[in-house]
């Protein structure tokens, strides 16, 4: 197997799974997750039908633990009270949900989770820049733009609506209607 993975129809992985898409399946209150849960269904379900697998990066998983923290917190206090900590006070508080979020990263990293976990490279690095840059987007959501286009042919599953504008991106969305 090379770098870009298994064997698909593109000679690629088939699909790039945003943060937001994890986020989803994991909190069951999240407004879409049912249609995420069954993607990630139908995804499983391909992979047990030999199927390549989807794919995450390493900083996918970095923002759902990261996002999740925050989630967790606001939910206990009011929406917004997270971000008012300051950073001293926002590790405090990752040391003091250390074990609900270990819990929630050895499960996103789990032989039995149904993608595969790849680290960014530089040349992702170097990509996401120029796209942040030329396009305008944050630069965590053109790291994923990066590694979807390398390894996916561009396919990624997103609700971040301002992927949708961008050249060489397909996004596969779920819960949302159509427009």
């Amino acid at each position: 197997m090379d770098e870009r993975g298994p064997d698909s129809a593109r000679g690629r992985y088939p699909v790039f799974l945003d943060a937001n898409f994890i986020l989803a399946c994991v909190f069951p209150d999240e407004v879409h997750h049912d249609a995420a849960w069954r993607l990630l269904g139908e995804f499983s379900e391909a992979v047990r039908n030999g199927a390549a697998p989807p794919v995450v990066s390493t900083r996918v998983l970095e923002e759902v633990v990261w996002t999740s923290c925050r989630l967790l917190y606001d939910r206990e206090h009011e929406p917004g009270a997270f971000a008012q900590l300051p950073p001293t006070g926002q590790f405090r508080l990752l040391s003091r949900q250390s074990r609900p979020l270990r819990q929630l990263a050895t499960r996103l990293l789990s032989d039995d989770a149904p993608y595969r976990v790849l680290p960014l490279t530089a040349d992702d690095c170097s990509a996401a820049f120029t796209l942040a840059t030329a396009r305008g987007i944050p630069l965590p959501d053109a790291m994923h733009v990066a590694m979807a286009r390398r390894l996916c042919g561009g396919f990624i599953v997103t609700n971040d609506r301002h992927m949708r504008a961008l050249p060489d991106v397909t996004c596969i969305t779920y819960g949302l209607p159509a427009e």
